[in-house]
């Protein structure tokens, strides 16, 4: 039985939340000008997220699809 799938979404489910609460702390809304609308603001947070909780999963599933080839 290959556990990847259920390893990529439990990775997923404990990742975005962290990655999205530390992105918090960039503080988008002083990056951008005053009249920069919220929801392009949020839309950002989104992305970013998205893209940062992407790069993390593929690190952490790589690692372990290595490991369990040694194992």
């Amino acid at each position: 039985m290959n556990s990847t799938p259920l390893l990529i979404v439990l990775i997923h489910l404990m990742s975005l939340p962290v990655i999205f609460k530390a992105l918090q702390y960039v503080r988008l809304d002083e990056i951008f000008k005053r009249h920069t609308p919220p929801s392009f603001i949020i839309l950002m947070y989104l992305l970013l997220t998205i893209a940062i909780a992407q790069l993390v999963i593929g690190y952490f599933v790589t690692i372990f699809t290595r490991l369990s080839e040694v194992f």
